[in-house]
């Protein structure tokens, strides 16, 4: 017999139930813990351009040098958030004039499209090229093809914050909803269309 089988070889049916139900109630725990951690570094990545822009933005002022830990995350949250509610007011706007075939529309998708998606899909691939190509201080010589398939994770990784962020696509996010419908009236006084 192992000491493990030993350990439990003399419990009681009532210790072995409250031994299994804690088991169980662990594991849903570290089951809820992790998809919480994943669905929040999930966000961190959709949202990464109005993150690094709300901490370059506030990374030279006196303000956020006075802050202290978690005051200077929740000020970057709160500018990323403002940041992303200019995206989705830009976003109804783009939306009302592309539905009245104003051409502008399509200088508004490419504004979104460079901040939202590509600031991005550049930083995943130079993440994966450093990751996947040869490192001088490992001196190793790397995956073959790993340009390639930087190239391809950086292709996904746009098209799915492209597909979350549903630029061409009439909806919004309800935290943001306010700056989208303004957007849209905006872009109805623009056409000179009231509702």
């Amino acid at each position: 017999m192992d000491l493990e089988s030993m350990q439990y070889y003399e419990e009681s049916p009532e210790e072995k139930r409250r031994r299994k139900k804690a088991e169980e109630e662990s594991a849903k725990f570290m089951g809820v813990l992790l998809k919480t951690i994943g669905t929040w570094f999930l966000l961190a990545f959709i949202y990464s351009s109005s993150l690094f822009a709300a901490y370059f933005i506030l990374n030279d002022s006196k303000f956020f040098a006075s802050l202290k830990g978690w005051e200077q995350v929740i000020a970057v949250m709160f500018l990323a958030y403002l940041i992303s509610s200019l995206v989705f007011f830009l976003k109804g706007i783009m939306i009302v004039l592309r539905a009245y075939r104003n051409w502008w529309w399509i200088v508004i998708w490419v504004v979104c499209f460079v901040f939202v998606c590509l600031l991005p899909t550049v930083m995943v691939y130079f993440i994966l090229e450093n990751i996947l190509g040869p490192s001088i201080p490992a001196k190793r010589d790397g995956i073959s093809h790993y340009q390639f398939w930087s190239q391809v994770g950086a292709i996904v990784a746009g098209g799915f914050i492209y597909h979350k962020y549903g630029l061409s696509r009439d909806n919004v996010l309800r935290i943001s909803a306010w700056a989208y419908s303004l957007g849209k009236r905006a872009g109805l006084a623009l056409t000179g269309h009231r509702k």
